[in-house]
């Protein structure tokens, strides 16, 4: 049967990434591909690290075993090994070893004593899915073709933009042949798969056509949606947001409809199998979408597939899903009132955010409106503006209830009596005013040694962490011919986080009262 097959296949799907079937004559096997990977580095080295990162990418896309599930209406698995993450766990090790040594060292003393954390952030990005969805990738591939022949009939390309076009062509051409290797296996599965042989080809059919031209329908944009989180993840950059679900996907969902390519409950069906893709990699911190907001035209972005998306949210309970719904003045009650009563029901993977607030906000940093209105929030709940911005928003951790430890023991941590910070004059406070500013001056030194450790490293992220599939998927990256670590992007911020704020209040005020108001002993 080719529809209506989610529920006899659920707990399959959403263990598929847990006991994946490789096909065993599609490509090497796993410690032949790691050797011919290594040996791929080894031979490449001294050679620009973007460029070895690109022809890695490429091998394993060419040569990685691939499973193709004849149950589902999605194919992406490549046993891949996560040799490029690894390859980055070498670089970051000797840049910690080398550049990072002795402040690193501080650091990490620091964070073993629940002061604070600070370092490198490669796991909160998205892409610009707007223009992947309209270009897809042969568009996208063009664009970097086209603009690298722009400019070098200009001008001599300098060393650094050869090396940019060169590393993303590499992996935009891996994609297209993976494209086509799933597809070439997907259509051979149909030869042992008679009850499946429907949905197969329909699969087949999408990945031919993705690498040849951008999606045209809800399948193909999903498919597409899919390969390229899955594949930028194997490239070592987190995708901590698909973007706005229901206005990047209501144009396929509603066209399919009008031009009966498939049916409301097909569409529905198809949601269904892509949650449980997002669903499945088990993501600790969950796999984030919002619905809802303001468009960049200033109108409301709810639409029938926003109730769509939500109502199968909370018809499959998925765990590892995590919806941020967009509010603002023009937000429906009908909305809000369907995903309050969902969380009274239990599905409480909802956050709200007010878009009047985080419009504004970011436009005080010197966003446009219009880009403005086309924010995504990253991961739990920070705001980025899409295809422009690579936020780091968890570059550093502070323990703000450790500076009130620390104040009342003279910049010493009293379980391991190691000096953390210079000395405060525990016992010499007169008044609350003056321990509280000894407190904020903690927090002060705290947070100056985290952001001398952030601007340490991003002056070697690239060579941590070169990204030519992620960089060639946002526009002004491309237009530079810059790596979006090498501030490619347009706009480009680090974050420091402040936690145990509650339990830091509570502490300040118990001593007020009990200490300076009270005089307890």
């Amino acid at each position: 049967m080719l529809w209506n097959t989610f529920y006899e296949n659920q707990e399959h799907l959403n263990n598929q990434y847990l006991n994946p079937q490789w096909i065993t004559n599609s490509g090497l096997a796993p410690e032949v591909l790691e050797t011919g990977a290594n040996t791929l580095i080894k031979n490449m080295e001294g050679q620009p690290k973007p460029l070895v990162k690109a022809k890695v990418f490429d091998y394993i896309l060419r040569n990685g075993r691939i499973d193709v599930d004849p149950t589902d209406w999605f194919q992406d698995r490549i046993e891949h090994r996560d040799i490029i993450r690894n390859l980055r766990k070498i670089w970051w090790r000797y840049v910690d070893d080398t550049y990072m040594a002795e402040i690193h060292t501080h650091e990490r003393t620091a964070w073993s004593l629940g002061a604070f954390y600070s370092g490198a952030d490669f796991s909160h990005t998205s892409p610009d899915w707007n223009s992947l969805l309209e270009l897809g990738i042969p568009g996208l591939l063009k664009n970097i073709r086209d603009k690298r022949n722009s400019k070098s009939n200009m001008e001599k390309l300098t060393e650094d933009e050869t090396v940019f076009y060169e590393a993303s062509e590499i992996v935009y051409q891996a994609v297209i042949a993976f494209f086509l290797r799933l597809a070439a296996w997907s259509e051979k599965m149909m030869e042992t798969n008679q009850d499946n042989r429907e949905r197969l080809l329909i699969c087949t059919q999408s990945l031919k056509n993705l690498a040849v031209r951008a999606p045209e329908t809800m399948h193909e944009a999903l498919q597409l949606g899919i390969i390229y989180y899955e594949l930028q993840e194997m490239e070592g950059e987190n995708v901590r947001s698909h973007g706005g679900f229901d206005r990047l996907y209501y144009r396929f969902y509603d066209h399919d409809i009008k031009f009966n390519r498939y049916t409301l409950e097909q569409e529905r069906e198809l949601i269904r199998f892509f949650y449980s893709k997002l669903n499945a990699n088990r993501f600790s911190a969950g796999r984030p979408f919002y619905l809802g907001g303001i468009l960049p035209n200033g109108e409301d972005a709810v639409n029938s597939l926003t109730y769509d998306a939500l109502d199968i949210y909370n018809e499959l309970g998925l765990p590892y899903i995590k919806i941020h719904i967009r509010v603002h003045s023009g937000t429906s009650d009908d909305l809000l009132k369907k995903a309050l009563g969902y969380i009274r029901g239990g599905n409480n993977s909802i956050v709200f955010i007010h878009d009047e607030t985080v419009i504004t906000a970011l436009m005080r940093t010197g966003v446009s409106l219009t880009e403005a209105r086309e924010y995504i929030p990253i991961g739990c709940y920070e705001p980025a503006v899409m295809g422009l911005e690579v936020p780091c928003t968890c570059n550093s951790f502070i323990n703000t209830t450790k500076a009130v430890e620390l104040t009342m023991h003279g910049g010493i941590d009293p379980l391991t009596e190691l000096r953390l910070s210079a000395s405060t004059g525990c016992t010499d406070y007169a008044s609350f005013e003056e321990f509280y500013g000894a407190v904020k001056k903690q927090l002060e030194s705290m947070v100056k040694t985290a952001m001398d450790i952030i601007l340490g490293y991003e002056k070697h992220y690239m060579e941590i962490n070169p990204s030519p599939l992620f960089s060639g998927a946002l526009a002004d990256c491309v237009d530079k011919g810059r790596d979006a670590y090498a501030g490619g992007a347009r706009y480009n911020n680090s974050a420091v986080i402040f936690g145990g704020l509650g339990s830091t209040v509570d502490s300040l005020i118990a001593l007020r009262k009990f200490v300076f108001e009270n005089k307890t002993s």
